[in-house]
């Protein structure tokens, strides 16, 4: 069970990043009105977290005028946290443990905004299928879905490091021999880097972006199972079938009005 799997990881070594100030219902509110969806959502909108943690973004959300708010999430503890610290909220809201690509949440009714936020990247490829092929399900008309995940040459370069680290790894030794292991590899590998060559800075400044996250971000991303770099067409795939569209990549990104969704996500991606 793969997701079981991460939430007793998430268990063993609690991550909780807070709140994501930049994508906050009200600055996603003003980029979809800025990127042309008209129908704006209830003066009160409803709210699904999927991947909540210790529901940092719900809390957040609710602070900004959220209507109902439900969090999801694959670790136990993670899930104790949110329902502690959401137990304000009243009636209002509801966090959930379990796989979210595996849970019924039709029965949940539907929402104006879902958040997926630190979650894609980290699952195998056929459970982020099925539960990107949900999601339109549980959406409004109008409805916005707010996903983040790594992407272009550096994101590539990322994931492929990951997968070396990854396989040098022994998890059967404690968390804090792992996190040193793997920063003796990174170093390794800077110390092999070429002096010369064409993609040296790049490789070089992806090696000191990895070296540079925290001890818990780096077990993890770097030693997880799963952590690749996903194409936004390949995203947009799945979605259209359901009846999503692609709008764009959150301000300061461009904003291009009247652009199809297919060609959205290709341009993004070159």
């Amino acid at each position: 069970d793969p997701a079981a799997a991460i939430g007793r990881s998430y268990d063993a070594v609690p991550y909780d990043p807070g709140a994501h100030a930049h994508l906050s219902l009200a600055r996603v509110r003003g980029a979809a009105t800025a990127l042309g969806l008209t129908s704006a959502w209830a003066s009160a909108p409803d709210v699904l977290d999927i991947g909540c943690g210790a529901g940092a973004q719900l809390l957040l959300a609710a602070g900004q005028g959220a209507g109902r708010l439900v969090g999801i999430d694959a670790s136990a503890d993670a899930c104790a946290q949110a329902r502690a610290r959401c137990g304000e909220l009243g009636e209002r809201w509801r966090i959930l443990h379990g796989d979210a690509a595996a849970l019924e949440l039709s029965a949940l009714g539907r929402f104006d905004v879902i958040y997926l936020l630190g979650t894609l990247y980290i699952m195998p490829p056929a459970e982020r299928g099925r539960l990107l092929a949900g999601l339109g399900a549980y959406l409004k008309p109008g409805g916005v879905v707010v996903m983040n995940y790594y992407a272009g040459i550096n994101g590539l370069l990322r994931a492929r490091l990951s997968r070396l680290l990854h396989d040098s790894n022994d998890p059967a030794r404690p968390v804090p021999y792992q996190v040193a292991l793997a920063r003796a590899n990174l170093q390794a590998i800077v110390d092999a880097v070429p002096a010369t060559g064409t993609t040296r800075d790049l490789v070089r400044a992806t090696l000191a972006s990895v070296a540079a996250t925290d001890d818990t971000v780096l077990f993890h991303e770097a030693l997880g199972a799963v952590n690749e770099t996903l194409l936004t067409a390949e995203i947009e795939a799945v979605l259209a079938p359901h009846g999503l569209v692609f709008l764009n990549y959150m301000p300061p990104a461009p904003v291009v009005l009247g652009v199809a969704s297919r060609a959205a996500a290709c341009a993004v991606d070159a």
